[in-house]
């Protein structure tokens, strides 16, 4: 069948083209195929046979100059020809229809043929199927699709196609479009037929042609958009249609309203008291038959009501099979609707805007549905924004009350909100003191704030010199700033204060010196916590002895830092004169003669701890072998002050070597002895 198809669909194409030369892309697929080759290009006639036919073609291609050059076109198998056009054509003609398949039937549009035939008109389309169909709520039925046609001919056309977008408008205003490409046939020519019935002559070519299924959802409406018409010759193949020409089809563009099923809703109103019908679908005029409590019957279309209950409606259209469908509406207890907006302005310190009510009963007072679904929006219009522009919201909420889907009322309510609320910071430490060197440590700050979850907090210390580097005080200031740029500070202060004296490095322990030598005192060092530069300061005090070479001296430290605190530290040295005084060299031992008396030399002696050193003596004489000869020693005693002394003798020996002297004796005489 398909075979038969596309070789139709090449002998079609082929019978109406003038000239006709391959795309490269054919050409080259095609050579594989060489045992179909052959000369001239065949196309049936009328009569069905098969001649060969060699046509001219005017060709210009940019850079050649080729004219009235005699193309003898080389005729490949019909079918290869008629499968790789099919293949060729834009993916978008080949796509997903309405029907959610994909077709045989490609989209004609896409060739852009200019079509200008009016062999073929349509003039409705409906759904249905052979028997009444009705619809009720949004159910999804698979309906037939009818075409009414008018054919202008009296020529067989085994196929006709449509082409169209066909967009779906639901109950919910929502759309849906999809390709609507169908194929059907035959169509019967026009003397053959009147309004759709047979007849042997005198027909108008009005029929009613089935184009397949579509699925239809009841409540929906449908309109085919940008439609085309196209059909075949007496001799063509039927459906798929493969191809189109000029003279065979018409592309009329427009819209064309498809007539769905007969569907009726119902609905019962107050002020006045009625009932209304809305029909979809079927065909007008439509008649109505109503049937309500206490025997009610009426057929206006929209009737005034007797009072509450049950209205039926049975609606007949002009179909001639008569379709009716029916639908019930509630009356009610007719009541005036009624609501009263009962919110008045908000004007409040806060931190977010209230959230809307919910409860159309907090909004309104005096609410009367008479019966209707009561349903609330609100919406807000303004600066909602508590925060973040720093000037707060500031914006009108409008709640809109609904009675069964229609608005009734609104009720608007001006609402500021400010949040001008500082964050609160817990309570720091009092002041506190502490003791250089110990650094100030800070309590961490905490702050609520009513608005903001996540308060910032930064610091600032700033410190105050006292009277000295180590006194000072240091206060830091901690500031709590929310999310609207309010902000509270506290503040937290630590004197430091420096009482430690300076520490002053161990001295020599007590020692002592010999006099002369003079204390000779270690230099102290002192370090403070606080102070890099003590002051160091000294006192010497002598302590006198029980001689002036016996003292000591006792040198007092006092390291000072520069806030006035201080230590001392003494080191003594204690000197003592344990040396005696030197006597100066006296003479060496001599030796005069008597009757001369010994003349000692005036001995002196120095002393290096004291200028005024006592000096005595003592001699000590040793008698010789006789008077006249005898020594005498004379030792001198050198004494200072603390009682040390030293000796030193000078001895001075007499010695008698002078004889008597006789006194003079008379000259010498002469005695006459026996004088004697």
């Amino acid at each position: 069948m398909k075979k038969n198809i596309l070789r139709k669909f090449f002998e079609v194409l082929s019978s109406k083209i003038n000239c006709w030369i391959p795309p490269k892309n054919i050409i080259s697929t095609l050579a594989f195929y060489k045992n179909e080759n052959v000369d001239g290009l065949k196309s049936k006639t009328s009569g069905g046979n098969t001649q060969e036919r060699t046509v001219n073609c005017n060709v210009q291609q940019v850079g050649m100059r080729t004219n009235n050059i005699k193309n003898t076109l080389r005729v490949f198998n019909p079918l290869l020809i008629a499968f790789l056009l099919f293949a060729l054509l834009p993916l978008s003609a080949v796509g997903q229809t309405c029907d959610g398949n994909t077709p045989s039937q490609p989209d004609l549009r896409l060739l852009k043929l200019g079509c200008s035939a009016n062999d073929v008109e349509i003039i409705s389309a409906t759904l249905g199927k052979a028997t009444c169909v009705t619809c009720t709520g949004t159910e999804v039925q698979e309906l037939d699709l009818f075409v009414t046609l008018r054919h202008n001919t009296n020529s067989d056309r085994p196929s006709v196609s449509i082409f169209g977008n066909l967009t779906t408008t639901f109950a919910d205003k929502t759309t849906s479009i999809c390709d609507l490409l169908k194929c059907s046939g035959p169509l019967i020519p026009k003397n053959q037929i009147l309004d759709n019935v047979p007849v042997q002559s005198g027909g108008n070519g009005i029929q009613i042609i089935k184009f397949g299924t579509i699925k239809y959802t009841c409540g929906s409406s449908l309109v085919l958009s940008d439609i085309m018409v196209a059909w075949t010759v007496p001799s063509d193949d039927p459906c798929p249609m493969l191809t189109s020409i000029p003279s065979k089809c018409s592309y009329p563009g427009g819209t064309l309203v498809i007539v769905p099923p007969l569907q009726a809703t119902a609905e019962a109103f107050c002020s006045p008291d009625k009932v209304d019908v809305t029909v979809l679908g079927g065909i007008g005029p439509y008649t109505y038959s109503w049937t309500g409590p206490a025997g009610f019957t009426s057929t206006q279309k929209d009737p005034p009501t007797l009072g509450p209950g049950d209205y039926t409606v049975t609606v007949t259209d002009s179909d001639l099979r008569k379709c009716t469908t029916t639908a019930t509406a509630r009356q009610i207890v007719c009541c005036t609707p009624s609501a009263t907006c009962k919110l008045g302005p908000i004007d409040i310190e806060g931190c977010s805007i209230p959230v809307a009510f919910t409860d159309p009963n907090d909004v309104f007072s005096g609410i009367q549905s008479c019966g209707k679904v009561i349903t609330m929006t609100s919406a807000d219009v303004g600066d909602t924004d508590v925060c973040g522009d720093g000037d707060g919201a500031d914006f009108s909420r409008t709640y809109s009350l609904f009675f069964g889907g229609d608005l009734f009322t609104t009720c608007a309510q001006s609402i500021k909100i400010d949040d001008t609320t500082a964050p609160v910071i817990a309570a720091l430490p009092a002041p506190s003191t502490i003791n250089c060197p110990a650094l100030p440590a800070f309590a961490q700050a905490t702050a609520t704030d009513t608005c903001d979850a996540s308060v910032t907090l930064t610091f600032n210390d700033v410190k105050t010199p006292g009277n000295c580097a180590g006194n000072y005080s240091v206060t830091r200031t901690w500031t709590a700033t929310d999310d609207c740029g309010n902000f509270s500070t506290a503040t937290q202060t630590i004197n430091v204060q420096d009482i430690t004296a300076p520490v002053i490095a161990a001295l020599p322990a007590l020692s002592t010196i010999n006099c002369p030598a003079l204390p000779a005192f270690a230099q102290a060092t002192a370090t403070d916590t606080c102070d890099a530069s003590v002051t160091l300061t000294f006192n010497d005090v002598k302590t006198p002895g029980n001689c002036a070479g016996n003292y000591s001296v006792t040198r007092t430290w006092t390291a000072t830092d520069d806030c006035g605190n201080f230590s001392t530290a003494t080191q003594t040295i204690n000197v003592q004169d344990i040396t005696a005084p030197v006597i100066a060299a006296l003479p060496a031992p001599s030796t005069i003669n008597c009757p001369a008396l010994p003349a000692f030399a005036q001995a002196t002696a120095t002393d290096t701890c004291d200028a005024s050193v006592t000096l005595t003596f003592n001699d000590v004489k040793t008698p010789g072998n006789c008077a006249g000869n005898y020594s005498v020693t004379r030792t001198w005693t050198a004494t200072d002050d603390c009682g040390n002394f030293s000796t030193a003798t000078q001895t001075i020996n007499v010695q008698d070597i002078t004889a008597p002297v006789i006194a003079a004796l008379p000259a010498p005489s002469t005695i006459n002895c026996p004088a004697l």
